[in-house]
């Protein structure tokens, strides 16, 4: 029984939001699954609706829906992005298979004073992403980063990463 002159807070049902997210995994449940056998395609199905599930339900309990702008900035850094990767993982391989191996590990704080949340969250995951660099901890705007070699620090020191995703972010 409802008191009266209370009302109970109901957000509206985020539609493109919830339709936008089904079309994203279906296209990545069938580029990863490459199956059309109809009973897998009945368990994807079932497999997205419960993960849209759980989507409209996290939306709901937060009540913000946040979205990311997928410009042609977000696509030319992640281009660069895979490039560092593979430039990276290059340099892993050089490193551990060598007859003497350089390795000097190292763990440093880097600062990210350009970027806001999202943008920290983004630089985090790039971090921990590319081959030689591990993302340990972020308090405020310090990151503790661990790095298989001082080279892979002076890397992330140097801002290049960081001044490209705050053009991201301007996007």
């Amino acid at each position: 029984m409802q008191k009266s002159g209370a009302t109970s807070p109901s957000l509206p049902i985020a539609w493109p939001h919830i339709l936008g997210w089904g079309a994203a995994l279906t296209v990545f449940w069938l580029l990863l699954s490459g199956m059309f056998i109809p009973l897998m395609l009945f368990f994807g199905g079932l497999s997205i609706v419960l993960v849209l599930c759980i989507v409209k339900r996290m939306d709901t309990i937060d009540g913000e829906i946040k979205s990311v702008y997928l410009g042609p900035k977000l696509m030319l850094y992640c281009a660069w992005l895979v490039a560092q990767i593979v430039k990276s993982s290059y340099h892993v391989v050089r490193l551990v298979w060598s007859k003497k191996p350089e390795l000097s590990p190292t763990v440093a704080l880097i600062s990210t004073d350009r970027n806001a949340e999202l943008g920290r969250v983004l630089y985090v995951n790039s971090i921990t992403l590319t081959p030689g660099t591990l993302s340990i901890d972020i308090v405020d705007d310090v990151i503790t980063v661990h790095a298989l070699d001082k080279q892979s620090i002076q890397d992330l020191e140097s801002g290049d990463m960081e001044r490209r995703i705050a053009k991201v972010r301007e996007g």
